[in-house]
This record gives structure tokens, sequence and C-alpha cells, in this order.
């Protein structure tokens, strides 16, 4: 067998050895999914946040104010004030600190960046459908691999909560 990206995984045989039992893959039906936000600045991790969809139903931008965008700010306010010490006469105005958001609706819409203007948070801009700008998509990559290898492999929601609260 030959592991190819954190998904993938080939099974290179000869015919005979079809249903040979080193030849087969297994097939996990019920890997449970969770919706998972994140942060970083620098080497330093920030909220993590496990989207409650039973709870709090898809991911709007309503929803994305109410339960992300606290700890957003909260983690933005803290880094913002200690980056403002050591940084205090940068060439980004009034804050050494820029967030970065991937393309998802949430993110785009209207009253989403309504907040951040309000709050005087500066967004970055950059192209749409460049995933491979955005570092957090590193990570999660990462994380996936970890996760996919990992022994015994997480069958609950919970477990696999813990496996990504780990990494």
């Amino acid at each position: 067998m030959h592991r190819g990206g954190h998904q993938r995984l080939y099974v290179i045989r000869r015919p005979s050895e079809r249903y040979h039992p080193n030849c087969l893959r297994p097939k996990f039906t019920n890997i449970p999914h969770t919706m998972v936000w994140a942060a970083f600045c620098g080497a330093e991790k920030g909220p993590l946040l496990f989207w409650n969809k039973e709870e709090w139903g898809n991911i709007t931008a309503q929803g994305f104010l109410d339960y992300i965008y606290p700890k957003l700010k909260e983690f933005y306010d803290f880094y913002n004030a200690e980056y403002s010490v050591y940084f205090p006469n940068h060439e980004f105005g009034s804050t050494p600190i820029i967030i970065q958001m991937d393309g998802a609706p949430c993110h785009k819409a209207r009253i989403t960046i309504a907040k951040f203007q309000e709050d005087d948070i500066k967004l970055l801009q950059w192209p749409a459908n460049s995933p491979d700008l955005n570092p957090i998509k590193a990570v999660w990559n990462l994380i996936k691999t970890q996760l996919a290898k990992q022994k015994p492999r997480p069958l609950t929601k919970e477990a696999m909560q813990a496996a990504i609260k780990s990494k």
C-alpha cells in the first residue's frame, strides 16, 4: 500500500492478490464529521471552536458573528496590544495585526465585513480561489494527515474533537 496525501491510499497488487488481506484497504463509512474554526498569530495558537451544528444550525454570517467573532475579537485584542508594544511605529496604521480569512460566504457577507470595520479590524485583501496563499489550509492539511495515521481512529465526534485538540 502506498499513501498519497491525507485522504488517498493506493493499493498496488497483482491480479491474483485481489482479496488478499494485505491488499485491502479499510473502508470507514461512519467517520465522525466536525466543523472546526481556529486561528493563529505567528507561532501562537489562538482559539479553537467546534461548530455545534445541532444547536447553532448551519454556519451563516449571523452565526459567525454570534459564536466565532467574539473569540476572534478577544484573540485579536490580546495580540494587537501585545505586538503594538514591540512595533509602535509600524507601517500598517493603527494596528500591526491583519486578519486573513478564506472566501467562505459567512466571511464575505456584508454584515461580517461591517462588523470588522466597526471594530477597526483590518482584513487582508487577497485573490479569490487561492487557498495556497492561506496558511491555515496548510495547518488543516497537517492535522488531517496526523489524524489519518492515528491508531485507533477516532470513532465518535467527542474522540475526534479530543484528537484535534491534542494536535
